[in-house]
């Protein structure tokens, strides 16, 4: 279905606006929900890229790109796990910079348009207020004319980009008496004398700065209204397809994305001796909420065609964003979520000891797997080794008529797109790669997954297996290297390749190496007994 509306060049702008959100913003998100606080320069990055320019004139440094480019870039935005900050961008780019489009003049273009698709201004949309919420009619905020002056008075809340940004595009009542007939468009510098910004605290969307915004006698010159005076409602009507195709979208990506994941996560965690994917309740609930999100997507799709051909389309802007967010949201992340949540936690304080006999199991045939036959107990003998950044890891000793023929080296990573990634990894007595297997990541749904046969693939330059380290780390080929990533994965075969290389540092710093023979000794300096191991790590591996 989604061939109808995405051209190759919407496929090679989305692998290119992924890359770019995980180069960029990926490493960041972290700090930016705890400090409630988007950095200003990825504001420049985006505008440098074009990427608030999408759908605007090139006279204005923008794209005039078709709205499946926006479709593209909305979606990518809910896939950073921070919706805070994709409310920040596309609030930026879609609420005000639309009315400076619309309905500024020369002036304003130049002055505020054109930086904004820079990145060098940031907006923010003021309509709604604390008594009225979203009725546009009902708003009380004022604009009365004084000679060649406006003066603004009033409040609104709700406010994305309230603290964060350079400019307000504000609606008020500049003729109270005639309701709706009355309310006009401004466009408001931040720097104005009178205008106070507070900040909300709120349960989510950390990242943004949604703010309350109050206007104290704000004095703007007649030129900063936009458009006709009195027309402020039916500008704002006019809007409301492409801002609710907008919500509406965000909806399904995220849906989507919360789907992807919970699925994963499933496929993962193990309750009553099995991965709960396979309990019946779990799958039929999960095949519900895909399908309702999916008619979401085909829907908002078809509605996106018709605006971006010039069509109205209000009735079904109105429609997707109703169908879109509530259920969406709603079923596909609270009931989900909550729902497999309390499952496994209801199934927790009973199911302990199976869990951790099924973890036992789970590493000793993930030992076998990566190393050489052996008749010995790799787990009782295992011993920690220091990496070449001065952590420590697990290694596991494969013997056979108790000569040394391989480890098992238990290893990590937390340059993951998503977080950490944990792998076992096996060397031959040789220090060559003899197998690995992934034991658990967080990555992108369907891409991550990938690692486990991606690399031990005879295919172009994937296969890993066989390979000496001690000539040098794993790099991929794009950082000067001989290994391909992933296709779409790069990010994710970097730190996979990371954790490979570390498992090689600890085992190559506990060897002694023949150089006549190629024989190796384990270091008896890093040894230690089983007992120890077991006190050290206690629940490493649930």
């Amino acid at each position: 279905m989604n061939s109808l509306y995405f051209t190759e060049e919407h496929e090679l702008f989305r692998q290119s606006f992924r890359d770019f959100l995980h180069k960029e913003v990926v490493p960041h998100i972290e700090k930016w929900e705890k400090t409630g606080t988007i950095e200003r320069f990825i504001w420049k990055k985006f505008g440098d890229m074009g990427f608030f320019g999408l759908n605007y004139p090139e006279a204005y440094g923008g794209m005039n790109l078709d709205l499946f480019y926006t479709v593209v870039f909305l979606e990518e935005l809910q896939k950073v796990k921070s919706s805070g900050f994709a409310a920040a961008m596309w609030a930026h780019a879609y609420l005000a910079m639309t009315h400076l489009n619309a309905e500024g003049d020369e002036r304003i273009k130049q002055e505020y348009l054109a930086p904004s698709i820079a990145g060098e201004k940031i907006g923010a949309l003021c309509v709604t207020e604390p008594f009225g919420g979203s009725d546009v009619a009902g708003m009380r905020t004022t604009a009365v004319r004084k000679g060649d002056k406006f003066v603004i008075n009033g409040s609104k809340t709700f406010i994305t980009n309230g603290v964060y940004a350079d400019y307000y595009v504000v609606a008020a009542k500049t003729n109270p008496e005639l309701g709706n007939k009355g309310i006009s468009i401004f466009l408001v510098d931040t720097a104005t004398k009178g205008i106070s910004a507070t900040k909300l605290d709120k349960l989510g969307w950390r990242a943004s700065d949604t703010a309350e915004i109050a206007f104290d006698n704000v004095e703007i010159l007649l030129e900063n209204l936009m458009g006709e005076e009195g027309k402020g409602f039916p500008y704002i009507m006019q809007h409301f397809a492409l801002e609710r195709l907008i919500m509406a979208i965000n909806a399904h990506a995220r849906a989507e994305y919360a789907i992807e994941y919970t699925i994963e996560y499933m496929s993962q965690r193990e309750a009553f001796g099995s991965t709960i994917n396979k309990f019946q309740a779990l799958r039929h609930t999960m095949v519900e909420h895909a399908t309702e999100v999916e008619h979401c997507k085909i829907f908002n799709y078809a509605a996106v065609a018709r605006l971006n051909k010039g069509e109205y389309v209000v009735k079904e802007a109105t429609m997707a964003k109703l169908k879109s967010t509530l259920p969406n949201m709603l079923l596909s992340l609270t009931i989900i979520c909550a729902g497999a949540g309390a499952i496994l936690a209801g199934v927790n304080d009973f199911t302990k000891a199976p869990i951790a006999a099924s973890k036992a199991a789970a590493l000793e045939n993930a030992i076998k797997e990566v190393t050489p036959p052996f008749d010995n107990n790799p787990t009782q003998e295992a011993y920690k080794a220091v990496s070449a950044d001065g952590d420590s890891l697990l290694i596991y000793p494969a013997k056979k008529g108790g000569e040394l023929i391989g480890v098992a080296v238990e290893s990590n990573t937390q340059k993951g797109f998503s977080g950490e990634i944990k792998v076992i990894v096996g060397f031959d007595v040789e220090g060559k790669l003899f197998n690995y297997s992934v034991l658990q990541h967080a990555e992108t749904p369907g891409l991550g997954s990938k690692m486990q046969e991606w690399f031990r693939t005879d295919k172009n330059k994937q296969n890993v297996l066989g390979r000496s380290l001690a000539d040098g780390n794993l790099t991929v080929s794009k950082d000067g290297g001989d290994v391909d990533a992933i296709t779409a994965a790069t990010i994710s075969s970097r730190a996979f390749l990371d954790a490979v290389n570390r498992a090689y540092s600890a085992y190559a710093g506990t060897q002694k190496w023949d150089g006549e023979s190629g024989a190796t000794s384990v270091g008896t300096d890093t040894e230690t007994t089983s007992q120890t191991v077991t006190e050290k790590e206690g629940d490493n591996h649930e």
